[in-house]
């Protein structure tokens, strides 16, 4: 069977379900910007069972479900559109169901963050073009994002026996961080302590076949994507989620900047002619750049940072 792309792959799609503009409401970094905007104004659409009856009979069999998000290219005041955001309930003591991406069309931005209790332990942003798969473990809420001025689709590849949870976004206004144009990262200040962000390229994980799609890498071999129905067959994870190649130092609490480290990081303070972050530069060389001139630049972004902090203090003693 050949694997469609784009949005070949609609084709035999089963029910639709869209998203508008004000359900998105609750969980915008600015929703005052949007009044004069249609209030049902689609803002993303979700295609289900997106496979030949076949593959869709074989899917059904094994409790998974294939379907297809589609982002057209947004901006809801300066933030990307974005997906409302969602966790899946937990199923006894081996806890969420997992879900597996594949970007078919334009480029995606994945916010993971997962949370133990009421607080979030970890968050990690995810570049993904083309091609690319990328694997949500269980216990972890997961936002996507169109930065990009193209249009954004997406397949996934899901328990039929999963339930999504939009409460935990929508109760706190959004994910811990909030992606703006020109690569700035806000804090939700509803979230009262926020790990440093992880950034890293998307990498096919090792329970994927790469150069294959998912329905194709399941026709093929069913029982590898069994763990999505059945998250208690593996006990690590984490080793099968995708490499880190390297850190972003979000900064600490920035109390010499205050008050405008009361709502920006200090390393998303635009500076320069550009107003761009200084923690930009240093993510625009980990993604295009090897390693180590990544680590050099790590050095020198949290050199500087220590240097205005300095100074910082020095103005302000």
């Amino acid at each position: 069977m050949a694997e469609a792309s784009g949005l070949d792959v609609l084709a035999s799609a089963g029910p639709r379900q869209v998203r508008r503009l004000r359900e998105l409401v609750p969980v915008l970094y600015d929703a005052s910007c949007l009044r004069h905007l249609d209030s049902d104004l689609p803002v993303y659409e979700t295609y289900r069972d997106c496979c030949d009856d076949g593959a869709k009979d074989l899917l059904r069999k094994y409790g998974l479900r294939y379907d297809v998000t589609v982002i057209p290219p947004l901006l809801l005041g300066e933030e990307y559109v974005k997906t409302l955001g969602h966790c899946h309930l937990p199923v006894g003591e081996a806890g969420s169901h997992p879900e597996v991406f594949e970007v078919l069309d334009g480029e995606a931005v994945f916010f993971v963050q997962k949370q133990l209790g009421g607080e979030v332990d970890d968050v990690s942003l995810l570049f993904a073009k083309v091609g690319d798969k990328v694997l949500i473990p269980p216990g972890r809420g997961h936002v996507l994002i169109n930065a990009s001025m193209r249009r954004f689709v997406v397949g996934h590849l899901i328990s039929r026996s999963s339930v999504e949870a939009h409460d935990p976004y929508v109760e706190r206004r959004g994910a811990a961080f909030y992606v703006l144009t020109g690569g700035r990262l806000v804090r939700n200040l509803n979230y009262s302590s926020v790990p440093d962000v992880r950034v890293s390229r998307a990498e096919t994980s090792p329970l994927l076949e790469s150069g294959l799609g998912l329905v194709q890498a399941f026709l093929r071999d069913q029982s590898r994507l069994a763990l999505l129905n059945e998250p208690s067959l593996c006990t690590d994870w984490s080793a099968l989620q995708s490499a880190v190649k390297g850190v972003v130092l979000s900064c600490g609490q920035g109390s010499g900047f205050r008050p405008t480290t009361y709502y920006l990081p200090k390393g998303m303070i635009p500076v320069g002619s550009s107003q761009s972050p200084l923690l930009e530069y240093a993510t625009q060389f980990l993604l295009s750049r090897n390693f180590l001139i990544f680590l050099n630049v790590f050095l020198a972004t949290y050199a500087a940072l220590m240097f205005s902090t300095l100074v910082s203090m020095v103005i302000y003693s």
